[in-house]
């Protein structure tokens, strides 16, 4: 097993590697939803289609069906710190390609590379977090990583919708992507050096775990209940983040909003969630109900997509509703 630092001797460095694990979700997450606001002018430079486009934004997920598994057994075999370098330079090599890239195809493949690097550094990011952290305190760095992720998406939404008016370039927009990415792959640098520095201090080093026997037949063993969350989760994900990848365009053209006021929009489901995750965790923790939060939430849902496509009210409500439903779920 990797040895962890003693709890003792974390007091100022956990803090330290907090931020810099907050730094790396940021840059990388910020990638994921960059390409939202600027659909428009990827559709009108490459001469692509809405599916096409669409096809572009899911890339991102494609090869995660089975790399995510790998990247868990390779963090395992061969540590934290090398699979977590391997992951951030997919995800530079994969975010340079895609703005980079002078035809559809070659953005598509940066796109994958991104895609197969940024979930299996989550990975790491997790298993970094539980080495340093411990008890209530790991639950309180999860939760910061998480408004670390959805402030990255509002970001995303509403810094790209205004970048191409600014620089008067999408592949402006694209390589402040880019460079985001690299200073939070900056910070994972830092980290290897503090956690380098810290092993070699309590005369410690990184050693590769064990890797548990995988048998696949096992999933057969999961309890009913882990199997219904599942599909809750993928269907209900399936009404969040495939919307939230249209919403620019969908908003521009139902509602007659500017680019920047879609891209402000469409970061409220963000930000709705930002905010109330926190309080519904606590809630939770203390009431329990948890079951019934998550239906609660699942049902709030369809009422937000109805007013989003049969009216003509204003969308502020209904995009605040999708964050909050977001959140109970």
């Amino acid at each position: 097993m990797e040895s962890a630092p003693p709890p003792q001797d974390l007091r100022r460095e956990r803090w330290l590697v907090l931020a810099l694990m907050s730094i790396l979700l940021y840059g990388v997450y910020y990638a994921y939803n960059a390409v939202v606001p600027l659909a428009d002018a990827i559709i009108k430079e490459f001469g692509i289609s809405r599916a096409q486009y669409g096809l572009l934004y899911s890339y991102y997920s494609v090869p995660n069906f089975l790399i995510v598994l790998i990247g868990g057994i390779l963090v395992d075999k061969i540590g934290v710190r090398r699979a977590g370098l391997l992951f951030a330079s997919l995800c530079v090599v994969g975010i340079t390609l895609t703005a980079a890239a002078l035809s559809f195809k070659l953005m598509l493949a940066g796109r994958l590379l991104y895609g197969m690097g940024a979930e299996s550094l989550l990975i790491a990011e997790i298993k970094i977090l539980a080495r340093w952290f411990r008890g209530k305190e790991l639950s309180f760095a999860f939760g910061l990583n998480v408004t670390a992720v959805r402030l990255s998406d509002v970001s995303a939404l509403n810094l790209g919708a205004h970048l191409p008016g600014w620089t008067g370039s999408m592949r402006m927009a694209l390589w402040v992507t880019v460079i985001l990415v690299i200073i939070g792959c900056a910070a994972f640098l830092v980290y290897l050096r503090l956690d380098r520095k810290k092993e070699e201090g309590t005369g410690g080093g990184e050693k590769p775990a064990p890797a548990d026997k995988i048998v696949f037949r096992d999933i057969f063993k999961y309890p009913a209940s882990y199997w219904y969350v599942s599909f809750l989760c993928l269907a209900f994900y399936s009404m969040i983040f495939p919307f939230v990848a249209f919403s620019s365009m969908f908003l521009q053209k139902k509602f007659g909003l500017s680019p920047e006021q879609a891209g402000l929009y469409g970061s409220f489901v963000y930000m709705a969630t930002a905010v109330i995750t926190p309080l519904f965790g606590l809630f939770l923790d203390r009431a329990g109900k948890r079951a019934t939060i998550m239906l609660f939430g699942s049902l709030a849902i369809v009422p937000c997509h109805l007013a989003l496509g049969l009216t003509k009210f204003s969308p502020l409500l209904p995009m605040i509703g999708l964050g909050i439903s977001f959140s109970l779920v």
